[in-house]
Formats: structure tokens, sequence, C-alpha cells
């Protein structure tokens, strides 16, 4: 959340993207899975945690919220639309899991072309 100082669209999504970039690569060096599934749907559970979370520190009034929107001062979490969150968070994801499979699984001795990855072919 640190990414989203403000509630642009380009740099809501591009944090987005590089939070589930970087997240995979974590979570399936912590927990390594071949199936790739819950890295795929974590945007979404993200992002319902997130706006959940936000709703819990937003004031009752809609007045008041309207004025955070307009001073920028809403939760990092409720800055990044829903659909931001799908798009870019599933194409990061699915970039971080391919790239940690990838890495993973062409260093392993007899896995299908290590022998060219190592080669630089």
């Amino acid at each position: 959340w640190t990414l989203t100082p403000t509630d642009a669209p380009g740099q809501a999504a591009g944090a987005t993207l590089i939070a589930f970039v970087v997240a995979p690569l974590i979570g399936q060096s912590v927990a390594p899975a071949r199936n790739p599934l819950a890295a795929l749907l974590a945007p979404a559970l993200a992002g319902a945690v997130g706006y959940a979370f936000s709703a819990l520190r937003l004031p009752a009034d809609p007045a008041a919220v309207r004025a955070m929107v307009n001073a920028g001062t809403l939760p990092a979490a409720a800055r990044v639309l829903p659909l931001q969150y799908v798009a870019a968070g599933g194409a990061g994801a699915a970039v971080g899991a391919g790239l940690f499979q990838m890495s993973v699984w062409t260093r392993r001795a007899g896995a299908p072309g290590a022998a060219k990855a190592a080669a630089g072919h």
C-alpha cells in the first residue's frame, strides 16, 4: 500500500501489478505449490479484505467520506478500484507465479529445457 500515496488510476493499477508480481514469488518460495490457483485468487481476496478493513476505518457520515475522497486521505486499500484489483492484480499474480515456476523448474535437473536454459538458449 505504500506504492499508492494517491488515487491516480495509473498509480493504483501499477502498484497493484507490482504487489501481485512480488506476492506469488514470496508465497511460492515459502510454500511451493505447482498449482497457482491461490496466487490467482489472491487479488480478489485482498481487495475484499482491504475494502472491509477500510470500511471499518471510515466515518459513518457520507459527507465526511466524500471529503476524504476529495482530500486524498482515503486508506490506501480503498484507493484501488475493484477492476484494478482484478485486472492488474490478476495479471501480476499470473506473471509472478509464472516467473517462480519458470525459475524453479528450469533449475531442476531433468526438467524439460533445463539444458537449453542453462546454456542460454
